[in-house]
């Protein structure tokens, strides 16, 4: 249990794995259980999901999917004998990024796992010939959520 847990916590440098936000759309499923899976939960703007029989919100934002599964396996204990608990997040909604300004192609993405500036960069088809800014803004993740921070180039 102590490997398990020390796998699934990471440092804030070191953590790549996709964290649930708001917006996203999961898939829960229950195994043996039909009746308290859902194919498509939305989580909520205060980052909850609900789910049958559970009278209370269950947190899911900032939580891996693997995370969010022991949270509501360990709340179905009290009307399932060791639930099994998959989730899967069907619809990547909760981190948007835009690549505008002085770029060869301004977009949108989604964010569907931690990416470099310089890879947002290269898929916008990089720089203009005519950017000559020397900063820019970008967000970096954390253990626990997104925070802001500003990237200087020299």
């Amino acid at each position: 249990m102590a490997e398990s847990a020390a796998k699934s916590s990471g440092t804030a440098g070191n953590d790549t794995r996709y964290r649930i936000g708001p917006g996203d759309v999961l898939d829960v499923r229950v195994s043996r259980a039909p009746e308290l899976s859902r194919e498509a939960v939305r989580v909520d703007q205060s980052g909850n999901i609900r789910m049958p029989m559970l009278d209370t919100d269950i947190p899911a934002a900032c939580q891996t999917e693997g995370e969010l599964a022991q949270n509501i396996a360990t709340l179905y204990r009290k009307y399932k004998n060791e639930p099994h608990v998959d989730v899967f997040v069907k619809e990547f909604q909760s981190q948007p990024v835009a690549v505008i300004g002085a770029v060869r192609g301004p977009a949108q993405f989604k964010l569907q796992r931690q990416v470099k500036l310089l890879e947002l960069l290269s898929l916008v088809g990089g720089p203009t010939e005519s950017c000559r800014t020397n900063r820019s803004d970008r967000s970096r993740r954390t253990g626990a959520c997104v925070q802001p921070a500003r990237q200087w180039f020299g």
